[in-house]
C-alpha cells in the first residue's frame, strides 16, 4: 500500500464534494437577484421554516460551508495530527489512516450535500424534506460508527498478530 495515497473512492468523494460546493456557490451568485429578500433561516424537525431572515444570511451559511470544506480538506492531508487511539504496527497504522481518511472524505461529502441542500432550499424559499434531518443524522452517525468499528478491527487484528509473533519466539 502506498503511504498516504488516496483510494479511488476517496478521490471521487473529494471531486464530488468540490463540484457540489462550487455548483452551490455558483447557483447562489447567478440567482442572487431573483432570491427573495426574506428567506427561511431555520427549519423545525419536520423541515418547515419557523424563522425568517434577510437573504444576506445565505452568505454567512455559504462561508461556513466553505470554511468546513477547507478545514476538513486540510485535516485529511495531515494524518499525523489525527488522534489514533492505539499503538499499532506500521501496516496497521497505514490501514487505520486509509479507513480514517475514507471516513473523513465521506463526512465531507455528506456535510457538503447537506449544507448545499439547506442553502438552496433557503434561497428558493422552500421547506426541507421531512426526511432530511433523519437522513443526515443516520448517515453521519452511521459513517462514524462504521469506520470506528473498522479501526477497532484493525487494532484487534494487529494485536492478534503481535501476540502470535511473541508466542513463536
Amino acid at each position: 500500500m502506498k503511504k498516504n495515497s488516496y483510494t479511488a473512492w476517496q478521490t471521487i468523494a473529494e471531486i464530488f464534494s468540490a463540484i457540489i460546493l462550487i455548483g452551490t456557490l455558483a447557483a447562489l451568485i447567478f440567482y442572487w437577484p431573483q432570491i427573495a429578500d426574506k428567506i427561511p433561516s431555520h427549519y423545525n424537525d419536520a423541515g418547515q421554516p419557523d424563522a425568517w431572515s434577510n437573504k444576506n444570511m445565505l452568505i454567512t451559511l455559504a462561508i461556513v460551508q466553505a470554511v468546513l470544506f477547507i478545514g476538513i480538506t486540510v485535516l485529511s492531508l495531515f494524518p499525523k495530527i489525527w488522534n489514533m487511539p492505539t499503538a499499532v504496527s506500521e501496516t496497521g497504522k497505514q490501514f487505520m489512516i486509509l479507513k480514517t481518511r475514507t471516513m473523513i472524505c465521506n463526512m465531507k461529502l455528506l456535510l457538503t450535500v447537506g449544507f448545499s441542500y439547506i442553502l438552496l432550499c433557503s434561497a428558493a424559499g422552500k421547506q426541507l424534506s421531512g426526511w432530511f434531518l433523519v437522513l443526515m443524522i443516520i448517515t453521519v452517525i452511521g459513517n462514524m460508527i462504521y469506520y470506528f468499528v473498522k479501526t477497532v478491527q484493525i487494532s484487534l487484528q494487529d494485536a492478534r498478530q503481535a501476540i502470535k509473533q511473541d508466542s513463536e519466539k
